[in-house]
């Protein structure tokens, strides 16, 4: 073989030992250039999912690039997802964002995606941010990526080696509320922003609905005027369908199946306040 074959042959090896993988867990992998970027694992979700963090420093511990990788065992739509952590500035990444674009289509790592764009004042320099969302298997995927606004833009590269190790997508809604069962027996959906938990669900045998159980907390049967409570969890739910019908991927495809969605409320003290029927076409 010739020389400047076979130095060839040597200088790619070279390059791909380059890349190590610097984090793994049951629900992704990623690597990074070099040694210079700090990957973090942070138990902030819990069972709920997985989170990692990956930055790097210009070698004054000023950040340069960073980055944090989401993990959610749950399957919510990307738009809404993107709508609630970022756009309505509830990641404590978005916090004080400005300058925040549409959510807008892309692919990532193969998979259909949605992502928006924002500045942010961070470390004392000016980030330029994306935030992105998708869905594998079960679970929504968050990755939320920034560097200085005169750094060069490297850390797209990184994220882009992200392996996302997926479950078995859920094709139906009996395989979605199955999988739905075991992930709110780890821990309840927060609902809306009134603290409501979804706590379990089911999918009767008769009926054609799907019934979601909600707990209501502060809130107690014997205090309230039933009727009146669920009317105005109706008017709530009517004035912000697209929302509401959004934060569940069960609900999206009750919906596609042709199946009402009954929402049974509890109190604080788990007696039943009342149910509520939506139809699919109050969500369409």
């Amino acid at each position: 073989m010739k020389k400047h074959a076979l130095l060839a042959i040597a200088a790619l090896a070279s390059s791909a030992t380059m890349w190590a993988t610097s984090f793994s867990c049951k629900y992704f992998a990623i690597d990074t250039p070099d040694d210079s970027w700090e990957v973090t694992e942070d138990h902030a979700l819990g069972e709920m999912g997985a989170r990692m963090m990956v930055a790097r420093n210009d070698g004054t511990k000023g950040l340069t690039h960073l980055a944090r990788i989401d993990y959610v065992d749950r399957p919510f739509t990307p738009e809404s997802y993107l709508t609630s952590q970022v756009v309505n500035r509830r990641d404590n990444f978005a916090h004080s964002a400005t300058g925040i674009s549409a959510v807008s289509d892309t692919t990532f790592a193969g998979y259909t995606a949605k992502y928006v764009k924002f500045n942010k004042e961070a470390y004392g320099s000016t980030y330029a941010f994306t935030a992105i969302a998708f869905n594998a298997g079960f679970g929504t995927y968050f990755i939320i990526q920034g560097q200085q606004s005169d750094a060069a833009s490297i850390i797209g590269r990184v994220t882009a080696s992200i392996k996302p190790v997926a479950s078995l997508q859920p094709t139906t809604l009996a395989q979605l509320v199955e999988a739905s069962k075991a992930s709110l027996s780890r821990r309840p959906a927060v609902w809306d922003d009134g603290g409501e938990k979804l706590k379990s669900l089911s999918l009767p045998a008769e009926g054609n609905i799907v019934q979601l159980y909600i707990d209501v907390p502060f809130i107690t049967v014997d205090a309230i005027v039933v009727p009146t409570f669920i009317q105005t969890k109706r008017k709530q739910w009517i004035n912000h369908r697209k929302e509401v019908a959004l934060r569940c991927g069960i609900v999206d495809m009750a919906v596609k199946e042709g199946r009402g969605i009954v929402y049974v409320y509890r109190d604080s003290k788990g007696e039943e306040i009342g149910t509520m029927l939506i139809l699919p076409e109050e969500v369409r």
